[in-house]
């Protein structure tokens, strides 16, 4: 059996020195096992607003670490990897942006708008769309590498109330047909239907009251999108 090296209690920088940092985010590469890429606050960044944020990537193997676009003033809690660790997706409460690994550069850095939610955001390799959520919200949204802009986001359903005695109501930002299965947790489809159009700001709902109580997952799709939410059947 292949063995590797455990890495522990393996400093980052040196307390007290200009590389000193607080850590926010942290991602391993896909491609080099050896480095991984920090966000967080550094002194040797310091401005008349105190530490500023920066991405670096740190490699152990060779002990070096270098910023990204270290001119370039932006915020970074949170970072995902994507193109092949070529891109870096950053976000916090009120700021998005990517940047460029290859080109050592910022690519995008803006205020989300109103659909998309920076505070919780996932990269979905297979279907190359980031998927967002807040509440009981969930959008999805592309980058436009060509542009350096986010696409238009697609359907956003909103469902209602959650837990349910019997009916949930669904309302949906963009208008677009769409079907759905209410899935047990042992994956068998206890009901399935076409919901039909719904329209902009328009809601539809769904009767399960004859469904026994329980926790359920409900999977709502169109011909281009799917959402699924985690329902819960109560009273």
């Amino acid at each position: 059996m292949e063995t590797n090296k455990l890495i522990v209690n393996k400093a980052l920088f040196k307390e007290g020195s200009d590389e000193e940092c607080f850590t926010r985010g942290l991602a391993f590469s896909e491609i080099n096992p050896n480095i991984i890429y920090i966000s967080g606050g550094y002194s040797d960044f310091m401005n008349d607003d105190g530490r500023r944020s920066s991405v670096f990537s740190y490699n152990f193997q060779k002990d070096i670490r270098y910023s990204i676009d270290p001119d370039y003033k932006y915020t970074s809690s949170r970072l995902l990897l994507f193109d092949n660790d070529s891109r870096i997706l950053i976000s916090s409460n009120f700021s998005l942006g990517v940047l460029n690994n290859i080109n050592n550069i910022v690519e995008l850095y803006i205020t989300p708008t109103e659909y998309i939610y920076s505070t919780n955001v996932r990269y979905i390799v297979g279907n190359d769309c980031f998927i967002s959520s807040a509440g009981n919200k969930i959008s999805k949204f592309r980058y436009d590498r060509e542009t350096y802009v986010e696409k238009e986001y697609y359907e956003e359903i909103v469902i209602s109330p959650n837990p349910t005695a019997g009916s949930i109501d669904l309302s949906n930002e963009h208008p677009a047909e769409f079907s759905y299965q209410l899935i047990s947790l042992a994956g068998q489809v206890i009901k399935s239907n076409t919901l039909g159009f719904i329209s902009k700001n328009s809601q539809s709902s769904i009767d399960i009251s004859d469904v026994p109580n329980g926790q359920y997952t409900l999977r709502v799709y169109s011909g281009r999108e799917e959402f699924a939410f985690s329902i819960i059947k109560e009273g």
